[in-house]
């Protein structure tokens, strides 16, 4: 059964994710700082042009700062320039905890919500459980681990480089999904009736921008020589069928 109530259903987890996208690299690819630079730096144009991730902060040693009127690319190529160094994956974790606690990190992507009169909203948003409490009050007590401070977009990085042992590792990149805002049918909070809810009148207005994303960073990864693949690791059953390679399907 779908129900058509204009409510908000969708939900942010805290324990794992709805959707998680891979791109390796072996070890003979991006050993040079620079060359993931330009990965990076292509990544980031699709994300903005998209609106699905927009970096507008960082703090820390050589914090950035989005009103400053420079672009994060430009910040990231002036570091590099003056140290040598890739600052990009600082950005990351190494696996999934919650992104708002990054060292005050902050991307944002547009989306589609329904405001308290149900009617559709579009925003640029950063911390999507901190905007679901305000939309379901009435969801807090029950479901406040449904509401987990995660960015509609999240990603997650590793640098290649030599173990201990002397073996090396891969370069590698993670996208994950955290909240189900993206996808068109909806489970909802555990506190309701187990059963699908239509979110497609959301799903239709942002998240071809973020197909359209993962399709130019698959094409990125496959011409640096990557491999990109919908991660089968911790495997949602549930919401696997409406998953590709190449996104989220629609229809």
């Amino acid at each position: 059964m779908i129900d058509q109530i204009k409510k908000n259903q969708w939900v942010c987890h805290r324990n794992d994710s709805f959707g998680r996208w891979h791109a390796t690299f072996q070890e003979e690819k991006m050993t040079s700082p620079w060359e993931v630079f330009l990965f990076m730096k292509q990544l980031y144009i699709a994300g903005e042009e998209e609106s699905v991730y927009c970096v507008q902060r960082t703090e820390g040693k050589n914090a950035y700062s989005r009103s400053s009127g420079n672009s994060y690319i430009h910040h990231l190529e002036k570091v590099l320039h003056d140290t040598g160094e890739f600052i990009g994956f600082r950005d990351f974790s190494s696996g999934p905890r919650r992104d708002v606690d990054n060292e005050g990190f902050l991307a944002t992507a547009r989306l589609n919500y329904y405001d308290e009169n149900g009617r559709t909203v579009e925003s640029e948003v950063g911390d999507t459980g901190v905007l679901l409490m305000h939309l379901r009050p009435d969801k807090i007590r029950h479901s406040r681990n449904h509401m987990a401070a995660f960015f509609p977009l999240s990603l997650y990085g590793q640098r290649g480089g030599w173990l201990q042992d002397g073996t090396t590792y891969q370069t590698s990149l993670m996208i994950y999904i955290h909240t189900n805002i993206w996808l068109p049918k909806v489970r909802g909070f555990p506190s309701d009736p187990r059963e699908w809810y239509d979110n497609s009148e959301l799903a239709l207005r942002h998240t071809p921008r973020l197909n359209r994303f993962l399709l130019r960073v698959k094409e990125l990864t496959l011409q640096y020589g990557g491999k990109w693949e919908l991660s089968t690791e911790h495997k949602d059953e549930i919401h696997w069928p409406m998953l590709s390679e190449d996104g989220i399907i629609l229809d």
